[in-house]
C-alpha cells in the first residue's frame, strides 16, 4: 500500500492574542493537540479556496483570507499511522464581527460534531499546549497581528 502526501490548508483567525483552534486527540500517544480550522485541498481547488470552503462547510460562516503566512511540510504519526502533508497557512477574518464575541463555535464535519475555541498564543509558544503542525508556532511568532475588522469582498 502506497502512502500519499496530502495537501492541506489552514486559516488562522486571531482575536487579540488568541487564535481559533479545534482540539484533537491521538489515542495511541494519549496526547491532545490543537490545530486551526481548515482541511484537505480538493483536486482543482486552490488552497485559499479550501479554507473559505472548509469554514463554510464546518461552521456555516463566511471568512475573508487576508494574507498567506507560509507553507509547511509535516510528517507525523497519528493514532499509530504515519502521515505526510503539505500545509498552506493563511490568516483571515470573519465577515461577521459578532462571531468574535462567541467563546465557542459549534462545528460539524460529516456526522461528527465538535467545537472550535479561542486559545491564547502564549499557551502554544510556551508549549503548555501542543499546536500542530509544530512549525506553525514559528510562523505565528513571525507574522504580524491582523486587525480585527470586517473586510468587504
Amino acid at each position: 500500500m502506497s502512502k500519499k502526501i496530502t495537501p492541506k490548508a489552514f486559516l488562522v483567525i486571531r482575536r487579540g492574542n488568541e487564535i481559533l483552534v479545534q482540539e484533537g486527540y491521538d489515542r495511541v500517544a494519549k496526547k491532545a493537540f490543537f490545530r486551526p480550522p481548515g482541511g484537505k485541498v480538493e483536486f482543482g481547488e486552490y488552497s485559499q479556496q479550501t479554507v473559505v470552503r472548509e469554514l463554510k462547510e464546518e461552521l456555516g460562516i463566511d471568512v475573508t483570507v487576508v494574507t498567506a503566512v507560509g507553507m509547511l511540510e509535516n510528517i507525523f504519526t497519528l493514532d499509530g499511522e504515519n502521515h505526510h502533508e503539505i500545509v498552506f497557512v493563511f490568516e483571515g477574518v470573519f465577515n461577521e464581527e459578532a462571531l468574535y464575541q462567541k467563546s465557542v463555535l459549534e462545528a460539524v464535519e460529516g456526522q461528527r460534531k465538535f467545537e472550535m475555541i479561542w486559545v491564547n498564543l502564549q499557551d502554544f509558544f510556551s508549549q503548555r499546549l501542543r499546536l500542530v503542525p509544530p512549525e506553525l508556532n514559528g510562523l505565528l511568532q513571525e507574522s504580524e497581528i491582523i486587525p480585527l475588522q470586517v473586510v468587504s469582498k
